[in-house]
């Protein structure tokens, strides 16, 4: 027998809790079906937020994999996790399908039908989704629970025991069930998420990504913009930013800038702080806004220029507490350093955290603390004729969108 295959999230002690906030609220008196139309009114209250029934159908493993690899299938939207399953796992949901043991139902939203850029988002089943791509791409095998033996969708390098082409056309017409939303927003399709999550061990940064807010989705801007897309933060620092953290660093960072904007101590960095601030119904700070885009914006320029300065100083790569505190740094002197003076202090700043909390530089009260009497101790009184940071990146920037305005003055002429 197979082994079993991981189940699908069940009842769990943390709905009740979740739901138990809303006993307090005094009841409403309930109409009697003497008075239909009152009681239809309070039935749509009550029921307020009730979605479209979705489509219940089912998919065949060769179209799922097509429309995943013609990215009609997305597989990553925001509040998303990585691909966190192990290959053995994976194996596992492999021999699900094959052998026809149940699979839960994946879950879609089928947008923007009526535009060209239609998709599938998918809201559950990027786990299982991803285990049959790999497999059909060649990437892991189907093991046998009998023989043991391994079997491959596709040759590749090595000695490969190809699966029998019988057992691959079997696999390509298993399927599986699916369940399909129509136009589903953002904020529902985090709320479905969240729902169905309920039992899986989510980190805590996927927890956080998870929020829909206009803070959460701001946050998520800035993470695309610098860290996750190419040639950006994401590749050029050693750090880890998998299973949501650069999401979780880059809120740790929009917290101590609201903090300094609204002139407060951030006297606590912990997780139900950043919680705090994405489930806030507090309309962002234009100033903050443009503060932090360009303080975001200096530090990928300090990374691609002067990285050894900032970042060869310690041999141990960038911590998470790090990664909210260098940007953090970078707003609150850059009217004052240069680009080579931001990297040099963020250099001193690095060899001295390690130093005095060796192998234990975490995201807690005590390195907080330590970093904010570090950060407020830098002398950063301009120098006459120096350019600072921001003005700097101010003129970049000009000079920039001059070029990109002639550019397509040029193409209209073409």
């Amino acid at each position: 027998m197979p082994e079993a295959y991981p189940p699908s999230p069940g009842d769990s002690d943390s709905l009740l809790d979740e739901l138990a906030s809303y006993g307090s609220r005094t009841p409403s008196p309930q109409p009697g079906e003497d008075d239909p139309a009152a009681l239809q009114e309070y039935i749509h209250k009550i029921t307020k937020g009730e979605l479209e029934a979705p489509v219940h159908q089912v998919m065949d493993t060769k179209k799922l994999y097509d429309l995943i690899k013609s990215e009609y299938i997305d597989l990553s939207p925001d509040y998303q996790r990585d691909v966190v399953w192990t290959s053995s796992k994976m194996i596992c949901l492999i021999q699900s399908v094959m052998l026809k043991y149940y699979v839960p139902p994946l879950i879609f939203s089928h947008n923007n039908l009526r535009l060209m850029n239609e998709k599938m988002v998918c809201i559950d089943g990027k786990q299982r989704c991803t285990s049959i791509v790999r497999f059909m791409d060649g990437e892991i095998p189907f093991v046998s629970p009998e023989t043991k033996e391994k079997f491959w969708f596709k040759d590749g390098p090595g000695k490969r025991k190809l699966l029998p082409i019988p057992l691959r056309r079997h696999f390509e017409q298993v399927n599986l069930p699916a369940v399909t939303y129509k136009e589903l927003g953002e904020e529902q399709q985090r709320d479905i998420f969240q729902r169905v999550q309920l039992g899986v061990a989510l980190s805590s940064a996927e927890k956080l990504q998870a929020i829909s807010s206009p803070w959460a989705h701001w946050c998520s801007k800035l993470e695309k913009k610098y860290i996750t897309a190419p040639n950006t933060l994401g590749d050029l620092l050693s750090w880890d930013i998998k299973r949501a953290k650069s999401f979780q660093n880059v809120v740790g960072f929009a917290y101590l800038a609201k903090c300094k904007v609204e002139g407060k101590e951030a006297t606590s960095t912990g997780w139900m702080s950043l919680k705090g601030l994405l489930e806030a119904n507090v309309p962002l700070d234009p100033h903050l806004m443009d503060e932090a885009e360009m303080a975001m914006s200096i530090w990928l320029v300090i990374a691609q220029r002067y990285y050894a300065t900032a970042f060869d100083t310690v041999s141990r790569r960038v911590a998470p507490i790090e990664s909210w505190f260098i940007p953090f740094f970078i707003l609150v002197h850059m009217h004052r350093l240069s680009y080579s003076q931001l990297a040099q202090a963020i250099g001193d700043m690095r060899q001295e955290l390690h130093d005095v909390f060796v192998g234990n530089v975490f995201a807690n009260t005590k390195v907080s603390r330590w970093l904010l009497d570090w950060i407020n101790r830098v002398e950063s009184a301009k120098k006459r004729g120096l350019e600072t940071a921001e003005e700097q990146w101010k003129r970049e920037k000009a000079a920039q969108s001059q070029v990109e305005g002639e550019g397509k003055k040029r193409r209209k002429k073409e």
